[in-house]
Order: structure tokens, then sequence, then C-alpha cells
């Protein structure tokens, strides 16, 4: 089991892979079996806002197995690859001290890259990945599904709660998710009335065939 006692390395867990492949499930199953709590690293995921768009874990989940840095940011807040070390590192440190395993899963590779060039986290941390991978077929078929099941959940107005005609800046905060960018013509139009609802449902289908090529 992971320590921080001695000069034993604190053990931890990466899950990595495409969007779509199963890391959060994997996750919450090992931590289950392994007395783990898991750390995301999706850096959307850890805004509060959107929990369909960013296909954020169900609560009775997070109850199987405690989850670190999750939808704990408002949703302008800027979030960088340096604060993801400090944070992760504090989270696996506390973790440890439960005599838990930390479990390291997103697809924000970026996050993890810039946390295993860290030189003290090298120097305290023993890591083990794992990659999860599907054929793109398959996965591209599971992407639609998973997309068209958001847009019955309500991903369209989640996205209309962030759409402000006045600001078209989408590389801040949450407003980077996908999902949200893809909608902006369609919301624009809708506002303006001057579009027919045929037209509007064409934008509407190239808005969402947008969202699952992007996923």
């Amino acid at each position: 089991m992971p320590t921080i006692s001695g000069a034993s390395k604190i053990k931890v867990v990466f899950i990595l892979g495409a969007t779509g492949t199963g890391i959060s499930k994997l996750a919450i199953a090992l931590g289950k079996s392994f007395n783990g709590e898991i750390i995301n690293s999706d850096k959307i995921q850890v805004y509060d806002a959107i929990p369909v768009i960013t296909n954020r874990v169900l609560e009775s989940e997070i109850s199987a197995a405690p989850h670190h840095l999750l939808a704990f940011l408002p949703s302008d807040a800027e979030f960088h690859a340096t604060d993801f070390i400090h944070h992760c590192v504090d989270s696996i440190s506390s973790i440890a001290c439960r005599n838990h395993l930390p479990i390291v899963a997103g697809g924000s590779n970026s996050y993890i890259k810039a946390l295993l060039e860290d030189p003290d986290f090298c120097a305290g941390h023993e890591s083990c990945f794992i990659w999860l991978d599907a054929h793109p077929s398959i996965l591209n078929r599971f992407v639609s599904a998973r997309v068209d099941c958001m847009m019955q959940k309500g991903l369209v107005e989640e996205a209309r709660s962030l759409f402000d005609p006045e600001n078209n800046d989408y590389n801040k905060g949450v407003k980077k998710a996908i999902g949200v960018p893809e909608l902006d013509e369609y919301f624009r139009a809708e506002i303006a009335g001057s579009s027919k609802k045929e037209e509007l449902e064409r934008m509407l289908n190239e808005a969402v065939n947008n969202i699952k090529a992007n996923t």
C-alpha cells in the first residue's frame, strides 16, 4: 500500500486514454477494489458547471470511490498545469496519509506530462500507467451515441446557459469545453430570429456533428 513514511515512495496509478474508452469506469472499479481515491486530471471537469457536457461522473459513482479536483472551481476561473501539479500533489499526499491508493484519471495528458516533468514529484513517487485504447470505428460509434444521449439530457440547455452574444471568447474557463463553442452560431441565429425553423434545425444538426467529431 502507498506510504509517506521513511524512504518509501508513494505509489500512484495513472489511467489514461482517449475520450470514451472508459477511463472513469475503470478508475472507480479500481478504487473500489484497492481502497483507492480518484484524482481528476480532466481540465474541464475541474469546473462546477455543465455536468452533462463534461460527462461528469454521477453522485452514486463518486460515493463508491472518493474523488478529488472534481467540480471545485467556478466556471470562469483560470486553471493551469502548474495549478494542477500543486493540487494533485497535495491530494496524493492526503490520500497516502490515509493509506489509500491515489488513482489519477482523466483525458488531459498535458496535465499529466507537466506533473511527470516535475522533479519533486518524480523523486517522491512511484508511478504505474494504464492506457486504455479502442479501435477508432468502435470508439466513434460509442462517442456518437454518447453525444446523442447528452443531447437528451440537456446538452443544448447547458451550453445556452453559458452563451453570451457580447462575448464569444471560448478560450477561458469552462467555455473551452467541447459542446459549448460549437453551438455559438446556432444560438446567435436563434436570438436574431431571422432564420426559418428548417435552417435552425440544420444548424443544430451541424453543431452536434461537430461536437461528435471534436470529441
